[in-house]
C-alpha cells in the first residue's frame, strides 16, 4: 500500500468522526459550521482525517491541577 493509498483510507465521514469522538454526528456538523475541526471535501461530502482528530483532542485536553498537602 502506498502512502497516497493509506491517506485516502485514513479519511473517515461525519458518523466516524463522530464515533472516534464518541459524539453525535450533528456536534460534527456543529463543529464544522464554526470551524472548530478541519475536514476535506470531497464533492459535496466531508471527511475527517483521523490524524486531525487525535490532535483536536490533543489541543482540547486540559491537565487536572496538582493538588498540595496543607
Amino acid at each position: 500500500m502506498n502512502e497516497d493509498s493509506k491517506n485516502i483510507e485514513s479519511l473517515l465521514n461525519k458518523a466516524e468522526a463522530a464515533r472516534f469522538l464518541n459524539k453525535k454526528p450533528t456536534w460534527i456538523a456543529y463543529a464544522v459550521r464554526h470551524r472548530l475541526l478541519d475536514y476535506v471535501r470531497v464533492g459535496q461530502q466531508l471527511r475527517f482525517r483521523i490524524e486531525t482528530l487525535e490532535r483536536f483532542v490533543t489541543e482540547n485536553t486540559y491537565r487536572a491541577k496538582a493538588r498540595g498537602r496543607r
